[in-house]
């Protein structure tokens, strides 16, 4: 049978954190039905306060249809719109078929600061059996190619790509040293400049490589191969942002389960799964100030294996950085490599669009037999 009008889903609650309970991190479900004939699908999250005390509390969205993950929206403050259908999405999301059954909107509690009062959040999801009018805004809606499909809501257990691996690209076939950047994002996550920005912006500050790696989402790749500038190559990948600590997955070209916690999920896990992606697994930042301040940015994994990364983030933006991060992570690294631990050393500017590369931000140098994914992986 199919959908015959609109079906509207409110969801309503409230947070309540006191001081001894650390920051609400948890994750909310709210699973909804989706008709047969369903065109299209509107999700508006809200949340207040969105500060306590000049901190900012985080509450991120993430979807999943029947066959797994459909996007997710990290940033602050939250869309005032996710639409989703067959031919465009949300930054962040996966535009493709809408299929029916039983879907998932799940919200990450991030952070919530404690305060006199709660913390009270609004969902609201629509389900319309057609496409209506595109709605107006900053946003840009990219469409989706026609291979661009759902993964499996764990890569481990169902291995499905989101999208097939780009195109095998050799830049420059020479052997020599490439410099480039490891960690960025774009407005698929929190930062402000679409894929096609991003890129044009890495040309011009001459970088051989860039990596994209969005927050908790590789929707971005999608448009990495009909935008990227001749000489330069982009390697795919993603940030796991957790509520105790942040990784990067370079190389990757399907979403890997970030959420650490959910149904036993380990971090140990997410970087096996990495590595069964052909993709390389680096520990990101993991002497930053951490959560309420930047959530979850501290490494808080303590019987996390050091042999299962294959390198170190030593240096994050600015050096030495605001609380001394850059410098603590720098003897953590000697100290792994002191106990026999192989771990490589890398920077990354962490990249949200607000300063040109060379500006007091990092670089790595990789030589490598030829600046392409897998030379520069292996590098």
């Amino acid at each position: 049978m199919k959908i015959s009008g609109k079906t509207t889903y409110r969801y309503e609650g409230e947070i309540v954190v006191t001081e001894d309970q650390g920051y609400g991190q948890d994750y909310l479900q709210f699973p909804f039905e989706v008709p047969k004939g369903t065109g299209e699908l509107r999700l508006h999250l809200s949340y207040c306060p969105l500060k306590v005390k000049g901190v900012s509390n985080l509450i991120t969205l993430g979807l999943f249809d029947p066959a797994g993950f459909r996007g997710n929206a990290h940033r602050n403050p939250p869309d005032p719109q996710v639409t989703l259908s067959a031919d465009r999405a949300t930054p962040g999301f996966i535009a493709g078929p809408i299929p029916p059954g039983k879907w998932l909107a799940q919200l990450a509690v991030q952070t919530v600061v404690a305060d006199e009062q709660a913390c009270t959040y609004s969902l609201e999801i629509q389900v319309l059996p057609e496409i209506t009018a595109r709605p107006s805004g900053p946003r840009r809606y990219p469409l989706a190619p026609a291979a661009l499909r759902p993964s499996a809501v764990r890569s481990t257990t169902t291995p499905l790509s989101v999208r097939p691996p780009m195109t095998p690209k050799i830049v420059d076939g020479h052997p020599g040293w490439f410099r480039g950047e490891l960690h960025s994002h774009t407005v698929h996550s929190d930062g402000s400049l679409t894929v096609p920005e991003l890129l044009a912006q890495a040309s011009r500050n001459h970088l051989d490589f860039l990596a994209i790696t969005d927050h908790n989402t590789i929707t971005g790749l999608s448009e990495v191969e009909d935008t990227a500038p001749e000489g330069l190559l982009v390697i795919p990948g993603m940030e796991f942002t957790t509520f105790h600590g942040h990784a990067l997955a370079l190389g990757i070209h399907r979403w890997i389960d970030w959420r650490t916690g959910f149904n036993g999920w380990k971090m140990q896990e997410a970087a096996q799964a990495t590595h069964e992606a052909g993709g390389l697994f680096i520990m990101a930042h993991p002497n930053d100030i951490g959560s309420p301040v930047c959530t979850g940015c501290k490494w808080e994994y303590e019987d996390f294996d050091y042999g299962s990364a294959d390198a170190i983030e030593i240096w994050n933006g600015t050096w030495p950085g605001d609380e001394d991060s850059n410098p603590k992570t720098l003897h953590l690294w000697r100290t792994i490599q002191e106990k026999n631990k192989d771990l490589t050393a890398t920077s990354g500017s962490d990249y949200h669009g607000s300063k040109d590369w060379g500006n007091g931000l990092p670089l790595t140098y990789i030589y490598a037999r030829q600046l392409s994914v897998p030379a520069l992986l292996k590098g």
